[in-house]
């Protein structure tokens, strides 16, 4: 079985092949040994966005990576505002039908800190190992669209420019139906 170690390695030396942009995040804030470093930042830009673009932030654990995608920029700085993240959190995960292969399986969350909806899945490594390529693909294409396809709704609700149920619309018409 993979460990955290060298999925982590095979992680950063595919993105370096494929000239995929990403940082180490190091939070000691001192030089520190690649292996103690254990989030790789990732950027993609998206004009359609609020920001321009999603971030992914990739965190290296024990027996699994966790993966989670996100707005570069708060959308919920007041109580009303967290209120209907949430609610529209709680939506989108009972209602989204992803096509998303059975690998790996996204939810959407509010961090109630930070203000911001992300999605975010587990990725265990042995799942990593014996699917290398469909692990990428998924971190690199499939998380960072999940979360752009329904930046406009959220926007458009948090900014009181869609009512909830217009918000619930437009994820049928372009979202659920297509």
């Amino acid at each position: 079985m993979m460990t955290k170690t060298e999925a982590k390695k095979r992680f950063i030396d595919y993105l370096t092949a494929e000239h995929i942009p990403y940082t180490l995040l190091n939070e000691a804030g001192k030089i520190t040994p690649l292996k103690d470093v254990d989030k790789i930042y990732l950027s993609c830009n998206i004009e359609d966005v609020i920001g321009g673009r999603i971030e992914t932030t990739v965190i290296f654990m024990k027996e699994h990576c966790y993966c989670k995608s996100y707005f570069c920029q708060s959308v919920a700085e007041t109580e009303e505002r967290a209120v209907k993240a949430a609610r529209m959190c709680n939506y989108m995960n009972m209602h989204l039908p992803w096509d998303c292969n059975t690998l790996f399986e996204h939810n959407y969350f509010f961090d109630e800190e930070y203000g911001d909806i992300f999605n975010g899945c587990l990725i265990r490594y042995e799942l990593m190992d014996a699917y290398f390529q469909d692990t990428m693909d998924h971190i690199l294409n499939f998380s960072v669209q999940q979360i752009a396809d329904v930046c406009i709704p959220i926007i458009f609700h948090l900014e009181r420019r869609f009512s909830y149920d217009d918000f619930k619309d437009y994820l049928q018409s372009h979202i659920i139906e297509r």
